[in-house]
Parts: structure tokens; C-alpha cells; sequence
């Protein structure tokens, strides 16, 4: 744990599209619209799962879990302004059994300002696992 911020270490990274923070927008010169053209860029984040709340939903050939999570942003500690939730964003945690990948349908969250710059920005959403993983155990 950080001794400054009390929060852990990161265990997750966020892959949020440029297109969704207004100053990396590109826009055609010609058409004034937003160009398609996409890069990830890459959040450093602390998330927690909570298991114990997981939805299952089963069907023949498909297993789609999905977990509440929670954490705060790591590196940088907040999003630019401009970018907003709700959005679904890609994203792989960490776990002791290995790196799952999935998005989380990230929810909007309030807190002070203060609390933010401090302890980095709040997360919560729901994670939803892909079915892709890299397990060290397997």
C-alpha cells in the first residue's frame, strides 16, 4: 500500500477510448466530424470483486459472469474532465490465479474533490468476464 494514499497497489488495468475525452478528439477538417480513428489509453486502477454478489447467467455454450467491482484509479488518479460515466470500457485485473479480462459497465459516482486527488478517482461498476484469460496455474 501506497503510505501517502492508503490505497493498494494496482492490480487492473482500464483501457478507456481516446474518442471519449473531448481533447483527444479528432475532427475532419472537411466534415466537422469525429474521426473513427481510435487508441486506447491505458489507467492504472485498484479493483475489488466481490464474488459473493455474482450474477450467473447460463445458457448452452455461454457462461456470462458478471461481478460488482469497486476500486479507484492508481496512475493517473482521476479521468480528464470531460470524460463521463456511464460507459462500458475494457479492462484486465490481476488476480492471484491470473489475469481476467473483461469490461466493466462503469457507473457514474459522486464524491468530493478532495477525497478524489487524495485517494484517486472512485470506480464502481459491474465487470463482465470475456471468457479470456491468462491463468499462471493452468
Amino acid at each position: 500500500m501506497s503510505p501517502f494514499t492508503g490505497t493498494p497497489l494496482p492490480n487492473a488495468i482500464i483501457y478507456i477510448p481516446s474518442e471519449t475525452i473531448p481533447e483527444n478528439q479528432i475532427i475532419d477538417p472537411i466534415t466537422g466530424n469525429i474521426s473513427q480513428e481510435t487508441t486506447l489509453i491505458e489507467y492504472q486502477a485498484y479493483l475489488r470483486l466481490d464474488a459473493s454478489k455474482a450474477v450467473r447467467q447460463e445458457e448452452e455454450g455461454i457462461d456470462d459472469s458478471r461481478f460488482p467491482v469497486r476500486g479507484r484509479l492508481v496512475n493517473p488518479m482521476y479521468f480528464p474532465s470531460g470524460f463521463f460515466a456511464p460507459i462500458t470500457i475494457k479492462t484486465d485485473i490481476t488476480l492471484e490465479s491470473g489475469i481476467l479480462k473483461g469490461e466493466i459497465e462503469l457507473e457514474a459516482t459522486i464524491e468530493p474533490v478532495l477525497v478524489a486527488k487524495i485517494a484517486g478517482q472512485k470506480l464502481q461498476g459491474i465487470f463482465r468476464y470475456t471468457g479470456e484469460s491468462n491463468y499462471e496455474n493452468n
